[in-house]
């Protein structure tokens, strides 16, 4: 098991204080800071996010656990650095991992500006501050993008226009976590080279944070600059599990396309569900249960995955345009072009979704039928 590294900042001579430097500290996320034998008062205060914003360097204190059933010694106080990160925006993905990190402790700020009310609500219910871009930037330890890809580049740039005004200290860096193709997040990567903000690529590859359930971010960065991607990895510690990419050839754009590469399976098979459904009802009705009945029979771990995948495509149909066609510039060629069909269909499914709703009503038809058909089967 990894052990933490723990940078001794200070200690008495009676080693009743010592100081824990998160940014030289690589903690498993099995093994954060509410499971080191610390009362969860003392490292959570439920209402912190509530409360005036605290400063960039919050330190708490927890007990460690002593395997000495007799200790001679008092136990000894630690100072943890709580991170003060923000998270741009407040989507399923992004609140998820907001919650992950309130628990943990940390301050978790964002910007909602122009964000629905569903949003506003899912920020609340993470414990999310939200506050003006300016504040965001002079608060934050951390930024992370996560906005629909067709935002991701016109973010980083309003990002990079703010701070000009703000004055430093900045954040430590600007990790990105979009679902772009490579050469966006380099020219993404672009814009932070003038600023006094590092700058990480970074693919979140997973469904959004659960109990018992964290998807990787996978991240890397230019040559010259591992040293931001260290400190990045240190935040496993408030639960988020972290996968860096190093050694010849790894640079920013690496993780772009890891993620991508995982999307043409994922998202590729929703949009090649979602193609078959909506061609087979343009037959006929019958046409399309007789689809359904006949994947029961031949293909029941494949209907299985059209069940729980397409409903969850319907409504995020209008995020995966972008991720699409970003795909498409990726593979390039004449294989893009099968990329360039998904986009279509996620664009007739979310024009439906906002409209007269008829392809959606299809959509879920069609699982309902499995779903039937499924239920018949065992």
């Amino acid at each position: 098991m990894a052990q933490a590294l723990m940078h001794m900042v200070h200690e008495s001579s009676d080693q009743s204080l010592i100081i824990v430097d998160v940014t030289q500290s690589l903690i498993p996320r099995s093994q954060n800071v509410n499971n080191l034998g610390a009362p969860e008062t003392t490292i959570e205060d439920p209402n912190h996010h509530l409360t005036s914003p605290p400063p960039k360097n919050d330190y708490r204190r927890f007990q460690p656990p002593t395997n000495d059933p007799n200790p001679t010694q008092p136990p000894r106080t630690t100072l943890i650095l709580m991170s003060t990160i923000a998270i741009v925006s407040a989507g399923a993905m992004g609140s998820a991992i907001a919650k992950r990190l309130v628990h943990a402790g940390c301050t978790i700020y964002t910007n909602l500006d122009g964000r629905s009310p569903a949003a506003h609500q899912r920020a609340l219910d993470a414990g999310m501050i939200n506050v003006p871009l300016e504040t965001l930037l002079s608060k934050s330890n951390w930024i992370l993008s996560i906005v629909p890809p067709g935002e991701a580049f016109a973010f980083a740039r309003r990002v990079v226009a703010v701070s000009n005004s703000v004055p430093l200290p900045l954040p430590r860096a600007f990790v990105d976590c979009n679902a772009v193709n490579p050469e966006t997040v380099r020219r993404i990567g672009g814009l932070f080279r003038e600023t006094h903000m590092g700058f990480i690529d970074a693919g979140i590859v997973g469904t959004p944070p659960r109990e018992g359930w964290d998807p990787t971010f996978y991240a890397c960065t230019e040559s010259g600059s591992e040293d931001v991607l260290e400190e990045f990895a240190a935040l496993s510690q408030y639960g988020l599990k972290i996968s860096l990419l190093k050694g010849a050839g790894a640079g920013v754009g690496d993780a772009s396309s890891l993620k991508l590469c995982e999307s043409m399976m994922k998202k590729g098979s929703i949009g090649l569900f979602m193609t078959m459904m909506l061609t087979a009802h343009r037959s006929s009705p019958a046409t399309a249960d007789a689809l359904m009945k006949e994947l029961s029979i031949s293909q029941p771990a494949l209907m299985g995955r059209l069940i729980q995948t397409v409903p969850e495509g319907i409504p995020k149909a209008y995020r995966f345009v972008a991720e699409m066609e970003g795909l498409a510039e990726f593979v390039g060629g004449g294989e893009a072009d099968i990329f360039k069909g998904f986009a279509r269909v996620f664009e007739r499914v979310a024009g439906s979704l906002e409209g007269d709703g008829v392809d959606v009503e299809t959509l879920r038809s069609g699982v309902e039928k499995a779903l039937e058909l499924q239920g018949t089967s065992k």
